[in-house]
C-alpha cells in the first residue's frame, strides 16, 4: 500500500482520523458534522487533508487536522484497510472508495443520473448521522487583507465589484454569450474576475488574481457574484447576500443546490454553446484550395489559397 503521503502523521489510538479527498465543499460538510461524529463516536475526529483546504479549518475553527498529499496515497486501497471509522486508523471520508458503498457514490454521480439526494442529506446517509442531526455553519470568515485592498482600491470600492468566477474543476461551461450578458447587465458596477486558469479568463476583463482567504473576504463584501459552482460557492453560501450561481444540468443543481443554505442566492442552468464550423472549399485540380469559406455562429469568414483572410462578416446580434 502507497501511503507515502500521510506517514508523517502520526496516529493516535483515542482518535479517529477523517481523510477528505475530495473538494472543499465536501471537507466543510465534514467539518459541519464534526460535534456530531465525535458524539457518534465518542472520541475526537483529526481530519487528514489537502494544504488547500486549510481555510475550511480556520472557518470552523478547526485546530486538530494535518496536511496530505493526496496524490501520493493509494486511496482504494486504504478504504479496503479501514471499511468504517475505527479509533485508532485513516478513514478515507467518500463512499468511491469503499466497495460495500459503491451504491451510494452512484446515488450521487451525475453520470449516472442518481437519486437526486441532496448532498448534505447524502453525507449524513454516509456517515450514519440521523436525518434531523443539523449542518453547523462556519464560525468565522477572513477580512480583506491590506494586500488586497490595494489592488482593489485601483479599480473601485469593493461594495461596487460585480465578481464573475468563470472556473470549476467539477463543472466546464463554455458558453461566451453568458459573460457578456452578465457584465451588460450590471454596466453601473465594475466587473472583475477570480479564477486560476488562463484558459477560463474573460477577455477585457481585470483578474484581481487573489488568494483563497482573499477570494472568500471580497465575494462576501462586494456588491454581486456571479459563479459557476464550485466548492468556492459552498465557503460563501450560508453568509452571502448576492450571489448566482451556475450548473451545467438540472440534474447537478438539483443534487448541490445551496438554497438550503440560503434562500437568496439565484440558481442557473447553462448550457454550453452548440459550436458548429463549416468549411466550403474551391478545390483546383482536386486538391488545390483557392478560395475557403468559414461559417460560424458568429461570422463568416473568406480566404484565398486556404490561407489568406480577406473578408470577414460579422453578424448581427439578435435583440
Amino acid at each position: 500500500m502507497e501511503l507515502s503521503g500521510i506517514m508523517d502523521v502520526k496516529i493516535e489510538k483515542s482518535k479517529i482520523y477523517f481523510l477528505s479527498p475530495y473538494g472543499l465543499g465536501d471537507t466543510m460538510i465534514l467539518c459541519g458534522f464534526k460535534s456530531e461524529l465525535e458524539k457518534k463516536y465518542n472520541c475526537k475526529i483529526h481530519f487528514l487533508i489537502k494544504a488547500s483546504h486549510k481555510i475550511v479549518m480556520d472557518m470552523y475553527k478547526v485546530k486538530d487536522y494535518s496536511f496530505v498529499e493526496m496524490d501520493k496515497v493509494d486511496l482504494f486501497l486504504l478504504g479496503d484497510a479501514t471499511p468504517q471509522p475505527e479509533k485508532g486508523k485513516i478513514f478515507v471520508a467518500h463512499p468511491e472508495y469503499h466497495k460495500e458503498l459503491l451504491y451510494l457514490f452512484n446515488e450521487i454521480n451525475t453520470s449516472t443520473g442518481g437519486a437526486k439526494t441532496q448532498f448534505i442529506e447524502w453525507y449524513k446517509k454516509f456517515l450514519g448521522l440521523k436525518e434531523k442531526v443539523k449542518f453547523m455553519l462556519p464560525l468565522w470568515y477572513p477580512e480583506i487583507s491590506p494586500h488586497a485592498k490595494k489592488i482593489i482600491q485601483k479599480i473601485a470600492p469593493v461594495e461596487k465589484l460585480n465578481i464573475l468566477i468563470p472556473e470549476a474543476n467539477s463543472i466546464n461551461i463554455q458558453n461566451r454569450a453568458l459573460w457578456k450578458n452578465i457584465i451588460k447587465a450590471n454596466k453601473q458596477f465594475k466587473s472583475v474576475t477570480i479564477v486560476n486558469n488562463k484558459k477560463n479568463r474573460i477577455k477585457g476583463i481585470k483578474n484581481l488574481k487573489l488568494d483563497l482567504y482573499d477570494t472568500v473576504a471580497v465575494m462576501l463584501n462586494c456588491h454581486s457574484v456571479y459563479a459557476i459552482r464550485s466548492g468556492l460557492c459552498d465557503l460563501v453560501a450560508s453568509d452571502i447576500s448576492n450571489m448566482t450561481v451556475m450548473y451545467s444540468n438540472p440534474y447537478f443543481r438539483d443534487v448541490y443546490t445551496l438554497k438550503p443554505l440560503n434562500e437568496n442566492i439565484v440558481e442557473w442552468v447553462v448550457e454550453n454553446e452548440k459550436k458548429y464550423d463549416k468549411k466550403i472549399k474551391l478545390k483546383l485540380f482536386g486538391f488545390l484550395t483557392i478560395f475557403k469559406i468559414i461559417k460560424t455562429d458568429e461570422n463568416l469568414k473568406f480566404y484565398l489559397f486556404d490561407i489568406l483572410p480577406i473578408l470577414k462578416i460579422q453578424k448581427k446580434e439578435q435583440k
